[in-house]
């Protein structure tokens, strides 16, 4: 379900009015011995919830669509550019090892979840009936019509048997980080979210990927300035309206510097930072050209060499730099 769905009418609407108007329609589906009934209002109630979470989906895209066009027509203070990201990124070789890690967990929490479905459908039948049972007892000492008694048995039932399921979905899908409707776990506040577009930089906010619009100040955690890997990767209290992730990772050739010239700025409070710093025998020597013609040490604000007079490609010399 869209994260943007998880207001609070939104909750109220998924934790007290469905799962009511479920037992009322599911107990008079019983009493009037129509079975459809109940089944086709779940199907349709589904529908609904996904034709809702489509718009909601739609109008965040187009809300975020427009921010980014109104900040695009300002001047950045830097941009990050795609092809720089990844190539900041073909450097971290653990990358490939840190997707593989939390794939192998969420399929694992996903087994967990589907073994406990089955479960919840071989027991199902017996916990009702005799759940129905108790209720029926208790109903049986009142004076109330025969047709009102059994719906509200069957009512009753059903309340029960939707708040144990919540229950025991709600403690596993905690513990397994699994999404749960409205739930604050969810499996992409696990995944870090990797701009591989473009990033820029404004005063007041950041655009990842000239689409998603994350305006300062941001309620972080703690943030990692990995100089080995070559990230900065900021870890929110809580996602934002616009993007369902928690983890924000930006990849660059100078961590720090993007770290203290811009993302520093854009916290709320002060942070926990951790720093890796990059081992000694990776950090980058400073830069020397020289003319690929004659062998001449050369300064970049040259744009001739000094001994043979040709014309330096500073293009080809940069690219072994890269």
């Amino acid at each position: 379900m869209s994260y943007t769905m998880t207001s609070k009418p939104m909750m109220y609407v998924l934790w007290v009015v469905t799962p009511v108007a479920f037992a009322a329609f599911f107990a008079w589906g019983q009493v009037i011995k129509n079975y459809w009934m109940p089944i086709g209002l779940f199907i349709a109630y589904f529908i609904l919830i996904f034709g809702i979470s489509a718009y909601a989906g739609y109008k965040s895209y187009s809300r975020n669509r427009r921010e980014g066009d109104q900040y695009r027509r300002r001047q950045a203070l830097s941009r990050l550019a795609g092809d720089d990201i990844k190539k900041a990124m073909e450097r971290d070789y653990e990358l490939p090892r840190e997707y593989s890690a939390l794939s192998k967990k969420m399929f694992l929490n996903l087994g967990i979840m589907i073994v406990l479905l089955v479960a919840v459908l071989l027991v199902y039948s017996t916990l009702f009936n005799r759940i129905s049972m108790l209720i029926s007892t208790f109903l049986g000492n009142t004076s109330m019509a025969q047709s009102t008694a059994e719906f509200l048995r069957y009512f009753i039932t059903y309340l029960i048997m939707f708040g144990i399921w919540f229950a025991v979905f709600y403690v596993v899908a905690k513990y397994t980080g699994l999404p749960y409707l409205s739930q604050n776990t969810s499996m992409m506040q696990n995944i870090p979210y990797i701009p591989t577009k473009s990033v820029a930089f404004y005063k007041d906010a950041v655009i990842f990927d000239d689409l998603y619009v994350l305006k300062a100040p941001l309620d972080a955690d703690s943030v990692t300035v990995d100089e080995k890997r070559r990230f900065v990767e900021i870890v929110l209290k809580k996602p934002t309206g616009n993007l369902p992730y928690r983890r924000l990772r930006i990849y660059t050739r100078d961590p720090r510097g993007v770290w203290e010239k811009y993302v520093s700025k854009y916290l709320e409070a002060q942070v926990k930072v951790e720093e890796v710093k990059r081992p000694e025998t990776e950090v980058e020597k400073p830069r020397e050209y020289r003319c690929p013609y004659c062998g001449a040490l050369l300064s970049e604000d040259w744009e001739y060499c000094p001994k043979c007079g040709r014309k330096i490609p500073w293009d080809e010399l940069r690219k072994a730099y890269e």
